[in-house]
């Protein structure tokens, strides 16, 4: 994903535009309309002028899990009970995550039987874990939806949210 950004100047000297990293981990690249003309001057022409920024694999998953919460951020229920959408949705995606890696052992032909059955079993260990904390994250929902005293809409919207 690419990002481009207006320059805040017209005029600004490639040295100062140095291939490198930002402090985020975004890849900071020189625009190439900001090269020295021929004859030295340091003259930008007209177009484009800017600085191209690449996320990270990192600001990548920021990025989208962000956006994936967005509907729980914009929603009109308690700042608990958001916490606690975020936290089943966490949860649900850490649990996709550890079914692929059984999935993945299951399929992996360089491992002894032994090896995958260990592996296998600290696998639906991890998985059984994470579906107690949902268990536990689920009534934690229902709790703080009792407790709040939300309308049918709220309670809906809340039901809805923790759904996907």
């Amino acid at each position: 994903m690419s990002i481009e950004l207006p320059s805040l100047a017209t005029r600004m000297p490639v040295a100062a535009m140095r291939p490198g990293q930002a402090s985020n981990g975004a890849a900071v690249e020189a625009d190439p309309a900001m090269a020295p003309a021929a004859d030295g001057s340091t003259e930008s022409p007209p177009a484009r002028v800017g600085i191209r920024v690449s996320l990270s694999a990192l600001g990548h998953a920021r990025s989208s899990e962000a956006n994936e919460n967005d509907n729980i951020e914009k929603s009109d229920l308690s700042d608990t009970i958001k916490s606690i959408l975020k936290m089943i949705r966490q949860l649900k995606t850490q649990m996709t995550e550890k079914q692929i890696e059984l999935q993945a052992i299951g399929s992996d032909g360089r491992l002894d039987d032994n090896a995958r059955i260990e592996q296998a079993a600290q696998k639906r260990s991890e998985l059984s874990s994470l579906s107690g904390s949902l268990s536990t994250a689920n009534s934690s929902l229902l709790e703080a939806m009792r407790e709040e005293g939300l309308s049918a809409e709220q309670m809906q919207t809340a039901t809805a949210l923790a759904m996907k």
